[in-house]
């Protein structure tokens, strides 16, 4: 059986919901507070790559924090999405966060081959 084929208006609309929904649960953690004044510092490519430095450092707290910072600030960042899957303990957020990214990829090789 084959799946139902979408517009790509619809692949959008269904993507930007699935990135609002992640982006809001990034955004009720207890980081939140803390992440939104790191954000006002640097941009969302920096926090990300301090988040991938301290996940190899094997701090993952202090990485979900980057990332989710990075994702504040810019959530169509890529690099803070495939990193807050890696940092994140919670396996749904991991999925969702996996999820999100996938679909941007998607988004934007999309969008180039439009062009």
């Amino acid at each position: 059986m084959q799946p139902e084929a979408m517009s790509d208006s619809e692949r959008v609309a269904r993507w930007r919901q699935r990135v609002w929904h992640v982006v809001h649960v990034a955004r009720t953690d207890s980081a939140f507070l803390e992440a939104s004044a790191m954000q006002r510092e640097v941009q969302a490519d920096q926090l990300a790559a301090r988040g991938w430095r301290a996940l190899q450092a094997g701090d993952h707290v202090q990485a979900e924090r980057y990332f989710r910072a990075a994702l504040h600030h810019d959530p169509y960042c890529y690099s803070g999405w495939i990193g807050l899957s890696r940092a994140t303990a919670a396996q749904d957020e991991r999925k969702a966060c996996l999820q999100a990214a996938f679909d941007l990829q998607y988004l934007v090789a999309n969008l180039e081959r439009m062009r």
